[in-house]
């Protein structure tokens, strides 16, 4: 079979890898495994990098690879689950890597659908569309994606098919977490992957926040505001909830860590955005998070007073922010950050295109 683009080509149907790290996944496997099986683009393989399942899951992987030869299960040590990502990759062989976490599920078109948009569209790197949220029994979570701070900075546009030109979601990084909130709702070339390199492992459950940010310094990403990916919310899942201090200084020492390839992968960037500005939303989080966390008013003021300590240069930023009686420090995020990015001209690289 043959696919067309929208420039009437006649291209051969792409290869896609899924790649599936996997590791006691037992209550979601078999619903994984029915999504991969069901996509309605059949030219896939799935590389299945279990790093030791005791659970019974195991099973069913064998079995399934038993079934079906596009299905390859390897076996490695457990290491984490960006090392497993980073295996996957390794392996594949299609011309896109689609990243199947275990726990969630992707819609029979998914695949189809993205494939076919950056087959019309061979300039961007990725492929991003909104998610559905779900509970550990599968049900609808409804209004949590929606409640993301990067859903209402983007607003009207996440209803529209558009393409992000770089830098723009690389910046966006710096200043919103959760730009893409999963792997889950992207699909990605091979070859901007491997130009991006290995997912991370030094930034422990959010090693993807650091490699999203760079590959989309590198990439542009056309949006399709097509709901075909899942996000399953269960108190197993790799991503827990953390001290909102130490997340948003992780957040920061990533955006940081990234800074240096961001501008030499864009050299333009340098004369619109001074590195000095990046991040100062998650110094500003970590500033109020640490005030916060203190209910009594005296011992507040010690922990206002600790927290400039930490970090005097947050002082700067804290106009963007207004204070209540009891020392209590607010600021919109989404409003401060289409502020800062229509100041420096990057809302300019959000373009409308057709689906």
């Amino acid at each position: 079979m043959e696919v067309f683009t929208n420039r009437l080509e006649v291209m051969p149907r792409p290869l896609v890898s899924i790649c599936l790290p996997h590791l006691n996944s037992m209550p979601f496997t078999r619903a994984r495994l029915d999504s991969i099986m069901a996509q309605t683009w059949s030219d896939w393989e799935c590389i299945v990098i279990d790093s030791g399942s005791t659970d019974g899951s195991l099973e069913l992987l064998q079995e399934a690879e038993r079934q079906d030869p596009r299905i390859r299960l390897f076996s490695q040590p457990r290491q984490g689950i960006y090392p497993a990502f980073n295996e996957s990759i390794r392996r594949a062989k299609g011309d896109f890597v689609y990243i199947a976490t275990a726990d969630d599920t992707l819609a029979s078109n998914g695949l189809e659908l993205m494939i076919q948009g950056l087959l019309r569209h061979p300039d961007c790197g990725a492929c991003h569309t909104p998610l559905i949220v779900i509970d550990e029994q599968g049900a609808r979570i409804h209004g949590y994606y929606e409640q993301f701070d990067v859903v209402r900075y983007f607003g009207r546009w996440m209803d529209m098919p558009h393409i992000r030109r770089r830098p723009h979601d690389a910046v966006l990084f710096s200043l919103i977490p959760c730009v893409y909130a999963s792997v889950t709702q992207m699909l990605y070339r091979r070859e901007v992957m491997n130009r991006a390199g290995p997912f991370p492992t030094e930034f422990g459950s959010e090693g993807d926040f650091a490699w999203q940010m760079r590959l989309a310094s590198i990439a542009d990403v056309l949006h399709l505001p097509l709901k075909v990916g899942t996000w399953r919310i269960h108190p197993q899942q790799a991503t827990q909830v953390y001290d909102s201090v130490k997340m948003a200084r992780r957040r920061l020492q990533m955006v940081k860590a990234n800074a240096d390839f961001l501008y030499e992968t864009n050299p333009g960037l340098s004369g619109q955005v001074s590195k000095s500005e990046f991040g100062f939303p998650y110094r500003l989080e970590a500033f109020r998070a640490a005030v916060a966390a203190v209910p009594a008013y005296r011992r507040r003021v010690r922990a206002l007073l600790r927290a400039v300590s930490d970090d005097p240069g947050v002082l700067w930023y804290l106009y963007h922010g207004r204070w209540g009686s009891d020392l209590s420090f607010q600021y919109n995020n989404v409003s401060m950050v289409r502020t800062f990015m229509a100041q420096h001209g990057l809302n300019s690289l959000i373009k409308p295109v057709d689906s």
